[in-house]
């Protein structure tokens, strides 16, 4: 719609001034392209007060437009590649939570089996104790 209507305002805003470029259908399509896209190249310019308001809008336009589209690739790009991200995130975090899961059973049971080893280290040196207090009353 910008393309269409900016063309055909600042076609009738410019037609007839003295000094206007923009007089054709053509002219006024090629200014409207070349300002939307915020390349100005400077051929074509309107003359008139109505076509400078038609112009500055066109210029907000089109920055607006060029700026959405923007956002929006950058976004899709982005989004696909957060997606992959937290995919492969996802993917390698399994594992490691296996192992830690794994490592803390492990750790568990090696210090059970420490207790317990202490426990009948310590029966041991109970026995040994009662044994020497013996031998020594005797």
């Amino acid at each position: 719609y910008l393309l269409e209507f900016g063309s055909i305002f600042i076609l009738r805003a410019e037609v007839g001034a003295p000094g206007a470029t923009i007089t054709t259908a053509d002219n006024a399509f090629w200014w409207v392209l070349v300002t939307i896209s915020t390349v100005g190249y400077g051929d074509l310019v309107p003359v008139t007060n109505q076509g400078r308001f038609v112009a500055a809008f066109v210029i907000i336009a089109g920055v607006g437009v060029f700026g959405t589209l923007s956002g929006y690739l950058a976004n899709s790009f982005l989004g696909q590649s957060s997606a992959r991200r937290e995919t492969k995130v996802k993917e390698m975090a399994d594992p490691i939570l296996e192992e830690f899961s794994r490592l803390y059973t492990y750790q568990e049971s090696a210090r059970k089996a420490q207790e317990e080893e202490n426990r009948q280290l310590l029966a041991r040196m109970e026995t040994l104790e009662k044994l020497l207090h013996e031998m020594l009353a005797d």
